[in-house]
């Protein structure tokens, strides 16, 4: 988006202002589980792992993008990954 103070050329050029955001709100968490269990020489493992983080930043309601939406929304972040495995082997 061009605006009064950027040129085409600036534009082009990627040399344009940004706005620097910094985070406000952080969250991070972390669970884990992991179970294992044996019968003579065979095994059993399960292991479940699930991560959570999110983040927010605030905007200044007078320029830039905090200007355009009005005030009424904030950048914010949030991200779930959970990963499950299962493991049968046979111990010698």
């Amino acid at each position: 988006m061009l605006s009064a103070r950027t040129t085409k050329l600036q534009y082009a050029a990627g040399t344009t202002s940004t706005e620097k955001l910094s985070p406000e709100g952080k969250a991070f968490s972390s669970y884990f589980l992991n179970f294992g269990y044996s019968i003579d020489a065979y095994e059993v493992l399960l292991n479940y792992r699930s991560v959570s983080t999110t983040t927010s930043a605030p905007l200044d309601k007078t320029k830039g993008v905090g200007a355009l939406l009005g005030g009424k929304t904030k950048p914010e972040s949030s991200s779930t990954t959970t990963s499950i495995s299962l493991g049968v082997g046979y111990r010698f």
